[in-house]
């Protein structure tokens, strides 16, 4: 995403490339002179050698989220043998960008020697089959122009129907299914049905609605827009099924977060922000973004009862169950995508794209996850390659937010050090055994977590390994003092700090 700089000071990638006219600044002529140790004494000119300095550009990435993002992604990757992926992240109801996680990495101080196809940022630069996420789009579209309802139940021609010279199969035959089910089990034929009954140009209009098959407006350098359809023609009825259930089209996967983003919010697709503002060296504000919406794409009633049938995805039988949070509603769905192989213009047998795109709390969603992993080799499905990440990613969005699952109770930070932990408890009876008194520390604060802030738990007792695990998962930066167990910290617990922000982590020998 940030791209990088070559030795001469001109940004060649990502956002370093598109701003870089007004990251480096600019150059002025002016007379005076310098004393002995170098600093510039000015007869006339400018008061202020800031204000030829570039412009700062303050980016909505959380730099929590962002962490678990990349390492959810990369952990997936080496467990499944995968050969890439990217995970978006961004708030469906302003459009911010909160995470953009791709992979494989590269080092931007060593670019020379890696490989092209690793600086680029796949989030945006990367079109794919979306598969059977576009299911949510379709079914959106057939329930606004009333081809089908949500009481429907839809007959699935036991898993196997003819269009033209092709015959779609569903990898979960069946005879008849509600829509929610439509969606819970994946159904390719019942999607290709609906496509059908909208016919080749409302169901076109509604993919243009939803923002496939052009640009998001991104500052940054080669985002790809996606096809639709084949240059100068209309799909032919095959086309308009296999388009239904995702195959024959590309979308980016930042398309569709923000796709699902619009079923999220109630029915609007926003453009999205990831320059939250400009300011000048000096710290004047040059411009700040607002959240906009581009349009709006499907009702708010249509909205609602679509991310109703989402939720059958991620409960019971569903194929997105790993996506599933305790104590909470998820929407979403998963998408497994063969790859076309271009050397016989056929679907590969071995290529797949694992995805999962959704939203929690699905009633009141505050984050919208896409994770796409390119060709896992031990397991293809997306409900068990992609879906993880999107649980983990979300769990980390929703802690930064201060939420806890319903029926689950606010542990008091007061009492926190009278938990059951097993380290803690094997800490104090080291200690009781030396004659020490176990550390206690005094919780500060209490009520409910701002926006964007972090809660410091009470890490008292646990070795530096559990210490610095625990630290990381929330996007800390942790400062080790001495060895063995942790006796104190600072910031204390219960304080509410900044993602990134420094703490500092005690230690002493139990002994």
């Amino acid at each position: 995403m940030l791209g990088f700089v070559a030795p001469d000071g001109e940004g060649k990638d990502g956002l370093e490339y598109s701003l870089d006219a007004e990251l480096k600044g600019r150059v002025e002529r002016l007379r005076g002179l310098r004393d002995r140790s170098g600093r510039l004494l000015l007869s006339d000119g400018i008061d202020d050698e800031r204000a030829l300095a570039g412009h700062n550009f303050h980016l909505t990435i959380d730099q929590g989220i962002q962490f678990v993002a990349e390492r959810e992604l990369l952990s997936a990757i080496r467990t499944f043998e995968a050969r890439g992926g990217s995970v978006v992240v961004l708030d469906p109801h302003t459009g911010e960008l909160l995470a953009l996680a791709s992979a494989p990495l590269f080092n931007p101080n060593d670019y020379r020697n890696s490989d092209p196809a690793s600086r680029r940022d796949r989030t945006m630069t990367e079109a794919f089959e979306p598969g059977s996420t576009a299911k949510i789009f379709t079914l959106a579209a057939g329930l606004a122009a009333g081809v089908v309802s949500a009481g429907d139940r839809m007959y699935c021609e036991k898993g196997a129907m003819r269009v033209d010279n092709v015959t779609i199969r569903d990898t979960h035959p069946a005879e008849w299914l509600s829509l929610s089910q439509v969606l819970a089990f994946s159904s390719n034929i019942c999607a290709a049905k609906i496509g059908l009954m909208l016919g080749e140009g409302r169901l076109y209009e509604a993919f243009r609605r939803f923002g496939f098959g052009e640009e998001t407006g991104m500052p940054f350098p080669g985002e790809a827009s996606g096809t639709l359809r084949p240059r100068g023609r209309p799909w032919v009825q095959v086309e308009t099924a296999a388009a239904s259930f995702g195959q024959g089209i590309s979308v980016t996967n930042l398309q569709v977060a923000l796709a699902a983003a619009a079923i999220a919010n109630g029915g609007q697709l926003m453009e999205p922000i990831l320059v939250k503002k400009v300011t000048t060296a000096t710290g004047e504000l040059v411009r700040e973004a607002v959240p906009r919406v581009r349009r709006r794409v499907v009702s708010e009633s249509v909205a609602r009862t679509v991310t109703e049938m989402l939720v059958a995805v991620t409960e019971g039988e569903g194929t997105g169950v790993e996506a599933a949070i305790d104590g909470y509603k998820v929407a979403g769905k998963t998408g497994t995508a063969q790859k076309a192989d271009p050397s016989t213009g056929r679907y590969s047998i071995d290529h797949y794209l694992a995805s999962f795109v959704g939203f929690v709390p699905a009633d009141r969603p505050v984050v919208t996850i896409a994770v796409v992993v390119d060709e896992p080799m031990l397991e293809h499905s997306g409900g068990v390659v992609a879906a993880p990440i999107f649980r983990k990613v979300a769990k980390r969005a929703l802690e930064s937010r201060g939420l806890i699952p319903r029926g689950v109770a606010r542990t008091d930070l007061d009492e926190l050090s009278e938990r059951p932990d097993p380290a803690r408890v094997a800490y104090a009876a080291l200690r009781a055994a030396a004659g020490k008194k176990p550390p206690v520390q005094e919780s500060v604060g209490s009520g409910p977590v701002p926006k964007g802030k972090v809660r410091l738990p009470d890490l008292t007792g646990l070795p530096a390994r559990r210490a610095l695990t625990r630290a990381h998962e929330l996007g800390l930066v942790p400062r080790l003092e001495g060895t063995g167990l942790l006796v104190s910290q600072n910031p204390p617990p219960g304080s509410i700090v900044e993602p990134g922000a420094s703490v500092t982590l005690v230690f002493e020998p139990a002994s």
